[in-house]
This record gives structure tokens, sequence and C-alpha cells, in this order.
């Protein structure tokens, strides 16, 4: 019951939100096309599910969001720890960062096509790209933020350097890491739909540029609802699993 109670606090405003959108509707204060009905976007997801092809729309994203987070976890956390242990290894990489981070990854596009062509290949590498940085630089903060004694008992019982790493850094760092690793996950998801928008003949963001070219304003409303749903639902499934490795830190 306590769960229910809760999921009904947490949609409580949304569902406000639509009565005052449908009220809106109704009265005619906004034109149609420019935000139809609510009822008008629930057929215009009936019909993308009747037809047989938003499953296999979905599908196309969530994967791509899925390598390109995957890619940039592994590269992001590689760089960070080998940046936190190794003074050559900071020094070549900060100014890069540093240089690198602030860039909107969107700018890259037109380079990235010109590399990897259009479609699924450009797509993840952008979204890898975007994403490995919050990764790489909590990690670098995460680890360098360790108690040195810490470091030093456990190297004074015999433990070697990687074994410190993984056994006493790596978990005492977990939590800087996890925000990294959570804030890539968002990053990975916003740029792959961004950039199936203007590389790729597939996926959500595809089907939004495809709805505001015929002027089909219920399914471009559509398309946005989903992908705000899946970004909630990649947040919420990040939340637990996160809760699941911190359950000491509560």
């Amino acid at each position: 019951m306590g769960h229910l109670d809760n999921l009904w606090l947490y949609i409580r405003p949304i569902i406000a939100l639509f009565v005052l959108w449908q009220v809106i509707s109704l009265f005619g204060l906004i034109p149609e096309q420019a935000l139809p009905a609510p009822l008008s976007v629930w057929d215009s997801m009936v019909e993308l599910v009747n037809s047989g092809s938003l499953l296999s729309i979905v599908k196309i994203t969530i994967v791509r969001v899925l390598l390109a987070f995957s890619i940039a976890v592994f590269v992001g956390f590689s760089i960070g720890m080998l940046m936190s242990q190794s003074r050559i290894v900071e020094w070549f990489f900060d100014p890069i960062i540093s240089v690198a981070f602030p860039i909107p990854k969107v700018t890259l596009v037109p380079i990235y096509v010109l590399w990897f062509g259009f479609g699924t290949v450009s797509t993840v590498a952008l979204a890898a790209t975007s994403a490995l940085f919050p990764v790489a630089i909590s990690t670098y903060d995460g680890t360098k933020s360790v108690d040195r004694e810490i470091i030093w008992s456990a190297q004074s019982m015999g433990l070697s350097r990687l074994e410190t790493s993984l056994k006493v850094i790596v978990p005492a760092a977990l939590p800087d890491i996890l925000n990294g690793v959570q804030i890539s996950l968002f990053l990975s998801f916003v740029v792959v739909v961004v950039a199936e928008m203007v590389t790729s003949g597939s996926g959500l963001g595809r089907v939004l540029v495809e709805s505001v070219r015929f002027f089909d304003t219920p399914q471009a409303v559509a398309a946005v609802i989903i992908i705000a749903f899946f970004g909630l639902l990649f947040d919420k499934l990040f939340r637990l699993v996160r809760a699941r490795f911190l359950w000491w830190a509560e």
C-alpha cells in the first residue's frame, strides 16, 4: 500500500497536466494544429501500436542507447581510473577533457556523418562520445578524493596496486562514479534521439521528424510523450540499480 500511495503522489501532477490539456483543447484556447487534444494523441499512439511499427522503432532506439551507454561507461571509467593513477595520463587527458567537454556535441554531427556515414554507427559514436565525459570526470574526482590513509593501509596489508584499486578505491568512490554514470545514461538517450533526427532513417527521433514534415501534429506529440516515457523509465531503472549497489550508503 505504501508503494501505491507513493505512485499516486508521483503521478497526480501528470494527471492534472493532462486534465488541463484536455480542458484547453475543449475550449479551443490553442489551435488544434499547434496542440492537439489528448484523445487525438492517444489515437495516434494506438495507430502506431496497431501498425506493428512502434515496437521495432523503440527497439532500434533502445539498442542504440544501450550500445552508446556501454561504450561511454567503459571508456570513461578507464580514462578516469588511469588519470587518477598516472600523472602522465592525467597530463595528457586533462586539457583534452577541459576543451572537448563544453563543446555542444550536436555540432559534431556533420563530422561524424563524414566519418561513419548515416545510420547506427554515427549515431552510437556521437552519443558515446558525448556520454563518456561525465563518467571520466566523476571517476577521476571520486578516486582522487579517496582518503590516502585507507589506500596506504590496504597496501601495507599486502594488496597489490590492482587489488587496491578494485577492492578499496573503486568501492569508496562508487557514489561519485555512479553520479557520472547516471548523467551518462541521460546524455546517451538524448543524443541518440537528436542524432536519429539528423543522421538516421529510423528510430524515435526519425518518427518525430517525419511527423513534423507531414504536419502530423498528434503523431509528433505522441512521439515526444513516448520519448519522455522511456527517458523516465531509464531514470527509474537506474535509480533502482544505484540503490542496490549503494545500500550501505543509505
